[in-house]
C-alpha cells in the first residue's frame, strides 16, 4: 500500500457427517445452482465496504456479494496484475528471475510506499517483484514493468490489459503498474471490480513464489539493509489468512484482497473502498468466520466404491477389469449444496493376470473440473490372461473392424 498517496492498510467442524448421495464415478452430481448471497446488512460487527465477495477459491462459487460488479479504484491491489504479468514475461522466457535492472532516473521519483530505489543501483528481477508484492512498493512496481516493458512503461500497462482480458476481466481500468492516483484525475485512477480482484487473487494463489511471497510478514531487501514490512494486517491478526494484497489511497479508501484456508477450505474476499483500516481487515476477517462456518466434512468417495468406469487390460480374458476405490475420500462441502464431483480412473492400462486388489491406476475426485483429491483403483476380481485363441480371434476381429472402417471411407 502506498503512503501518502497510497499505503497499506482449528478446529474441524462439528456436527453430522454429511454424505454426497448417488452412485460413483464418473458420477456427475446435479450442478450446484448459485444461492441468493446474503445482503450486506445480513452480515453483523462491521460495516460493508463500498464493494465486497467471497467466493469458494476450489470453484469461484460466489458465497457473499455487495456491489460486486462495479469498477472501483484498486489502488495498489493492481500490483497483483503487475505480478502475473511480469511471471507470463518470466514463462515465455522473454527475462529471468535473474535478469538485472538498473533503477533509471524515472523508477528512482516514484514516490509513496517505496523502497527507496536510488538512480544507478542494480537489482535482479526477483527482488523488485518481492518488493512489490510484500512491501507494496511503488517504485518497485515501476521498476519491474520498465524490466519486463523493455523500458517501455506504456508497453508493460498494454500486457497488463491483456492479461487482464486472458483472466476473463472485462471493464477494468488500467493505467499504472502501482496503482497510485494518476496525475490527469480519478477517471484515470486504475479500478476494477471485486468479482475481478478476488479472479486476479486465485491466479497468484496459482504461482507458487508469489503465493508464497503475499503471505510472507517481513523480509530483507538490499542485502539486509532495508526490511520489507506486508502491510496485511491479516497476516498477523487472524491464524488461517494467507495474503493477498492491499491497497489505499485518498480517493480509493481502504482495500483488501486476501484468502484464507481452514479445515481443508480455502476462500477468497475481495474488499474495496472501506472508509477505514480497521474496517478492511475486521470485515475481512469477519466475512472468512461467517462463510467457513457453512461448510462440513462430507464423503465423496467410500472406501471399496465400484466407479462405473472399468479400467482397460492388455491381453487379459476380459477386455476390462471392475474398479473400485481404495480409499475414502471427505471433502469440505458447503451446507446445503449439491456440489458438482467426478471421478476418473486414470493410469496405464495393467496387463494380464491381474488380481483382485492390485492397483490399476488412480483416482481422481474432481470438484468443477479441478483435481481435489487423488486415491488408488483396485481392481475388483481376477482377470485371467488369454488363452492364444482368444488372442488370436481379437487380433482378427480388430483387422476386420480396420478393414470394414476403410471400406466405409471410400
Amino acid at each position: 500500500m502506498n503512503q501518502t498517496s497510497q499505503s497499506g492498510p482449528g478446529q474441524a467442524p462439528t456436527g453430522r457427517r454429511r454424505r454426497v448421495p448417488g452412485r460413483l464415478a464418473p458420477v456427475l452430481l446435479a450442478a450446484a445452482v448459485l444461492a441468493a448471497a446474503p445482503s450486506a446488512s445480513a452480515l453483523q460487527g462491521h460495516p460493508p465496504c463500498r464493494g465486497e465477495i467471497v467466493v469458494d477459491a476450489a470453484t469461484m462459487e460466489v458465497l457473499h456479494a455487495h456491489n460486486a460488479g462495479t469498477p472501483l479504484p484498486t489502488a495498489s491491489m493492481i500490483k497483483m496484475l503487475t505480478a502475473l504479468t511480469a511471471v507470463d514475461a518470466i514463462e515465455a522466457g522473454e527475462v529471468s528471475w535473474d535478469t538485472l535492472y538498473t533503477v533509471s532516473y524515472d523508477a528512482a521519483r516514484v514516490g509513496g510506499s517505496q523502497v527507496y530505489l536510488k538512480q544507478g543501483e542494480v537489482f535482479p528481477l526477483r527482488d523488485l517483484l518481492r518488493a512489490t508484492l510484500i512491501e507494496s512498493a511503488n517504485d518497485a512496481a515501476y521498476a519491474v514493468a520498465e524490466v519486463v516493458g523493455g523500458g517501455s512503461v506504456d508497453e508493460f500497462i498494454r500486457r497488463m490489459r491483456a492479461k487482464a482480458r486472458a483472466l476473463g476481466v472485462e471493464g477494468a481500468r488500467i493505467h499504472s503498474p502501482n496503482g497510485l492516483p494518476h496525475e490527469e484525475g480519478r477517471a484515470r485512477d486504475d479500478a476494477m471490480a471485486v468479482r475481478d480482484l478476488a479472479a486476479v487473487g486465485a491466479a497468484i494463489l496459482e504461482h507458487p513464489q508469489l503465493r508464497e511471497w503475499v503471505r510472507t510478514k517481513t523480509a530483507p531487501f538490499r542485502r539486509g539493509e532495508f526490511q520489507l514490512y506486508n502491510s496485511n494486517h491479516l497476516l498477523r491478526r487472524y491464524p488461517y489468512a494467507e495474503g493477498i494484497k492491499t491497497g489505499y489511497h485518498r480517493f480509493a479508501r481502504f482495500g483488501v484482497t486476501s484468502a484464507a484456508s481452514k479445515d481443508g477450505v480455502r476462500l477468497i474476499t475481495a474488499l474495496a473502498g472501506c472508509e477505514r483500516k480497521g474496517q478492511v481487515f475486521g470485515r475481512a476477517e469477519q466475512l472468512f468466520e461467517e462463510h467457513f462456518e457453512e461448510y462440513e466434512p462430507t464423503t465423496v468417495v467410500d472406501r471399496g466404491a465400484e466407479l462405473l468406469e472399468p479400467a482397460p487390460v492388455r491381453g487379459g480374458e476380459s477386455w476390462s477389469v471392475p474398479v473400485v476405490a481404495g480409499e475414502e475420500v471427505r471433502l469440505m462441502l458447503r451446507n446445503g449444496s449439491e456440489p458438482q464431483i467426478q471421478t476418473i480412473v486414470v493410469g496405464d492400462r495393467p496387463e494380464a493376470p491381474v488380481r483382485a486388489g492390485q492397483r490399476v491406476g488412480v483416482v481422481e475426485v474432481r470438484r468443477a473440473g479441478r483435481v481435489v483429491a487423488e486415491v488408488p483403483a483396485v481392481a475388483a476380481q481376477d482377470v485371467e490372461a488369454a488363452s492364444f485363441w482368444t488372442r488370436w480371434w481379437r487380433r482378427l476381429f480388430e483387422s476386420g473392424a480396420r478393414d470394414g472402417a476403410r471400406e466405409a471411407v471410400r
